[in-house]
């Protein structure tokens, strides 16, 4: 009774207090109850989220020792007991299985990329819907979500028919329009290199490492000849992704198609074209390189030296001495010095009396780049990989996807 008393005398003495006592009590009992109502719900959902989190820890668990034993066993699997062993052993496969099954199965692939190769791989994903699965979510995805998927399903090796990815690789947005051209080379069961024919196709610094990991991944032992599109594209950042390619995968059929390029008008096209042709260490192409040297802008020229280093045919050491004499440029120079140093023999002929007769800084560039304990910049060539094209014909390589 006495509390039923004293509620009565507080709402009293409420009832006769001013206006702004009244005002001032009531947003104090509202901000209150709002606090403990937000304090309750927070508590309530971290909770409920321990226990979400537990779930999927204990159920991420279950799906990587599921996928250890199927892909590592040597006994080939059906579907259907692959089902069945799944039931068994992690439950009934659902849409919130997948939250933990996708990313378990790509951290595993991504750690032992050869799992791919398993003879119970391919039975898996059909087995678990995995294509299936990502398939549909692409429909019902946010932009975030379906560039995640094109991701995921060129890491999963999944083919799928052209009609469920062709309409997003068209698509208005930038990032979907991309995202999706990258996956399509890994994914697609009918051309996957269709758009290097598009003058649209824009390949950022992102891109090329995107693409160059999907041709690594699906392409590797059956790669179209890249100087179909080196010819006719008009699309530069194409062109210098193609020129990587050609270079990254060794192919010396493109070989006349990257010298052509050495008189592009765009200059970072002559800077990876130079650089592309010292990497396959092209010995034919040292002479133009020498030749053009005076002419081109610093980043050329810098590739120029490093081309010539990595060719390392041991007759240019009179044009790295005068190249170094010439340039202006102290990083140049640098570089120059120690592809000089590097690029002869043990006694260092040229290298030794540039160091006699030089003064001043240019005499400290070259006592830095004889100090062994400095790091080099440039990484040693190797004479075992040196091809000479004297007389080689635009034929050691024909085209297994025609780009026209």
């Amino acid at each position: 009774m006495e509390l039923i008393y004293y509620l009565q005398d507080a709402w009293f003495l409420f009832l006769t207090a001013p206006a702004v006592i009244k005002i001032a009590l009531a947003v104090i009992t509202f901000a209150a109850s709002m606090f403990i109502v937000m304090l309750l719900a927070a508590t309530i959902s971290y909770l409920f989220d321990r226990i979400k989190q537990n779930a999927y820890k204990n159920l991420k668990e279950k799906h990587q020792n599921f996928l250890r034993a199927i892909l590592l066993s040597d006994d080939l699997m059906t579907t259907h007991e692959i089902q069945m062993n799944f039931a068994r052993d992690c439950g009934k496969l659902n849409k919130s299985t997948y939250y933990s099954l996708i990313p378990t199965l790509q951290k595993l692939i991504e750690e032992h990329p050869t799992v791919q190769c398993a003879i119970n791989y391919k039975p898996l994903i059909a087995a678990l819907g995995i294509d299936s699965h990502l398939e549909n979510k692409l429909n019902f995805s946010s932009i975030g979500n379906k560039l995640k998927i094109f991701h995921q399903l060129s890491r999963f090796k999944v083919l799928i028919a052209d009609s469920k990815i062709l309409p997003y690789t068209f698509s208005k947005n930038r990032f979907i329009r991309k995202g999706s051209r990258n996956a399509y080379i890994g994914v697609s069961n009918n051309n996957p290199f269709k758009f290097f024919d598009q003058e649209d196709n824009q390949i950022n610094y992102w891109d090329q490492i995107i693409l160059m990991e999907q041709l690594e991944m699906h392409h590797k032992n059956n790669l179209p000849n890249f100087s179909n599109w080196l010819k006719y594209s008009k699309n530069d950042s194409q062109t210098i992704f193609l020129i990587k390619a050609a270079s990254y995968f060794k192919q010396y059929g493109s070989v006349p198609t990257l010298i052509q390029l050495l008189d592009s008008e765009n200059h970072e096209i002559r800077k990876e074209a130079i650089s592309a042709l010292g990497q396959m260490q092209v010995q034919k192409v040292e002479e133009k390189l020498m030749e053009i040297y005076p002419t081109q802008p610093t980043k050329c020229k810098d590739a120029i030296i490093e081309a010539i280093f990595l060719i390392n045919s041991k007759s240019a050491s009179a044009f790295l001495k005068e190249a170094f004499e010439n340039s202006s440029q102290n990083d140049s120079k640098k570089m120059i010095a120690e592809a000089l140093y590097f690029y002869e023999d043990q006694v260092h002929p040229v290298f030794n009396e540039m160091l006699e007769n030089a003064e001043g800084f240019n005499k400290s560039i070259l006592c830095h780049v004889k100090n062994p304990l400095n790091n080099r910049t440039l990484k040693s060539p190797s004479n075992d990989n040196i091809v000479v094209l004297d007389n080689r014909q635009e034929t050691e390589i024909q085209p297994i996807q025609s780009a026209n």
